[in-house]
């Protein structure tokens, strides 16, 4: 499962710089199981997981090359690589968007306006902290340069997962995980340990399984219900 995802993102652009519309970013809550199916998992390896995913969508070039050095910069910018991934910040009224450069880029006021079709739009780069058009010193790539590709997870996505840890004795020893942004929150860890001789449907939250087997390297079990995981944070 991918980790990573974020608040609205917003943008006014001002003066000689075209409007934008803010892009909806889309809030999912995914998971990797199915309430009523049965599954077999190895030890070490996670039985459930889920999470809250924020989306929005992106772009990449489908070329690499130089662009032209925004109005208030000196020498070179960076150039624009094929593998680089550009999200958008906010769509444009004539059906574009404007683009967030990507990490590699200094300068994270830069934003670079795109047409529906991938081109490059009059204007090119464009500052958020004066409101305008940079000026571009040179001429950009003609036609084509970027691609829409599938929407991708954006800062502020949390996720989780449950793994099984194998047994001890009649123990079943399992270990909780959070991830937001793709990073583990090791302080909110836990250790879980469940005996199912006593009770063979055991619960977190709001998941509640059924071991149905469980041994020291696998264990066979059945996710019964999970509310709809309502503890996920927003």
């Amino acid at each position: 499962m991918q980790r990573a995802a974020i608040a609205l993102l917003v943008v006014a652009f001002t003066g000689c710089m075209a409007s934008g519309t803010a892009i909806q970013t889309t809030r999912e809550v995914v998971k990797d199981y199915e309430i009523g199916q049965t599954y077999e998992k190895n030890a070490g390896s996670a039985i459930v997981e889920g999470g809250r995913i924020y989306t929005a969508p992106a772009f990449r070039p489908v070329k690499s090359f130089q662009p032209p050095t925004p109005g208030l910069l000196e020498g070179d910018i960076a150039a624009i690589d094929e593998g680089q991934l550009w999200k958008a910040r906010s769509r444009r009224d004539d059906g574009g968007f404007f683009l967030d450069t990507p990490p590699s880029y200094t300068d994270r006021n830069l934003k670079l306006a795109i047409n529906a079709d991938g081109s490059i739009a009059d204007g090119g780069w464009y500052n958020t902290e004066i409101g305008g058009n940079e000026l571009d010193k040179g001429e950009w790539a003609k036609g084509k340069v970027f691609e829409r590709v599938e929407s991708v997870p954006l800062e502020g996505s949390f996720e989780f997962e449950i793994l099984y840890s194998g047994t001890g004795g009649e123990t079943v020893n399992m270990t909780y995980r959070e991830y937001v942004d793709g990073m583990q929150r090791a302080d909110y860890s836990q250790d879980l340990s469940y005996n199912i001789a006593e009770q063979d449907t055991i619960s977190f939250r709001s998941i509640r399984m059924h071991v149905k087997e469980a041994t020291s390297s696998s264990i066979r079990f059945e996710v019964l219900e999970d509310g709809g995981l309502p503890w996920l944070p927003l």
